[in-house]
């Protein structure tokens, strides 16, 4: 049931939380607390997805320098 939950918060983004019914704030005031209460941070929440982005259109595209690397956070870990 953990893992369900986790894996659901996980999946969130921003419009979620700010379009969510109240009663999210409960859930993540107690994750939070879990979290603190354990000393144990999820080790999802330190996953991201990373996309090469380059940094120009007028660089040379098959130059790996060229490019910078994006990573996109789970929305609940940019909160803690």
């Amino acid at each position: 049931m953990v893992k369900l939950l986790l894996l659901i918060v996980l999946c969130l983004n921003n419009e979620h939380i700010f379009y969510a019914h109240p009663i999210i704030s409960l859930h993540l005031f107690a994750l939070f607390n879990a979290v603190l209460k354990h000393s144990n941070v999820p080790s999802q929440f330190g996953t991201g997805i990373t996309i090469s982005s380059l940094k120009d259109t007028s660089l040379d595209p098959s130059d790996v320098n060229n490019y910078r690397a994006i990573t996109i956070s789970p929305v609940v870990s940019k909160i803690i």
